[in-house]
């Protein structure tokens, strides 16, 4: 009996060998299966990375790009600002040389001729026809040929008005300085093209 028991129980363990193959064909195939599941998951997890990886780098090339341009405008910003301050500065210069050169020139055209300072004198009496104590103070070498013209150069003044011509080295050649009641005028050509340089240049800047 326990002979046939035993060989039951030998029976039992051994089993159909066609449930083992079945059951290792079973276990193969599910481990392909995860094996499988696992390079699937893998390979959508690497496509999923580098899907973002792309979109980042697409952001940080677009976000350089930006900065890229902004960092352009800048620079072209900064080139024009530049350019305007090099023309401004310039064209500053080459006003202030025209004025140089202008000084120059006419000072020497009236040193050369005195009686170029009665011409003078004349424009400058315009700010002062309604004044009657009108004293002329031009340099010595021209106050000779502005005496000698005093009387047109009353012309346009109130009757009775006083006129009278001081020699004065500390005016320029080809300079006048007016002195009335009610003011002076500087009329020396230093004085006047310096005022012409002064309206230049605040037109320019504007």
């Amino acid at each position: 009996m326990a002979g046939r028991i035993l060989k039951g129980s030998s029976e039992t363990v051994g089993g159909d060998p066609r449930l083992v193959k079945r059951s290792v064909y079973e276990s193969g195939r599910s481990a392909e299966e995860i094996l499988e599941q696992a390079q699937a998951d893998a390979a959508a997890l690497l496509e999923k990375a580098e899907a973002e990886r792309d979109a980042l780098f697409e952001e940080a090339r677009e976000a350089g790009r930006a900065e890229g341009l902004e960092r352009w405008n800048a620079l072209i910003l900064e080139a024009a600002q530049a350019r305007d301050k090099a023309l401004a500065e310039a064209e500053t210069e080459i006003l202030q040389l025209a004025v140089h050169i202008a000084e120059k020139i006419l000072g020497e055209q009236l040193r050369q001729d005195p009686g170029l300072t009665a011409s003078i004198v004349r424009e400058a009496l315009r700010s002062a026809r309604r004044d009657k104590d009108v004293t002329l103070r031009v340099h010595p070498d021209a106050a000779a040929a502005v005496e000698s013209r005093l009387h047109e150069l009353r012309d346009g003044s109130p009757q009775g008005a006083l006129f009278s011509v001081r020699a004065d080295p500390a005016v320029a050649p080809g300079g006048c300085i007016i002195r009335t009641e009610s003011g002076s005028v500087d009329a020396q050509l230093e004085s006047q093209l310096r005022c012409i340089e002064e309206l230049l240049l605040r037109e320019a800047r504007r």
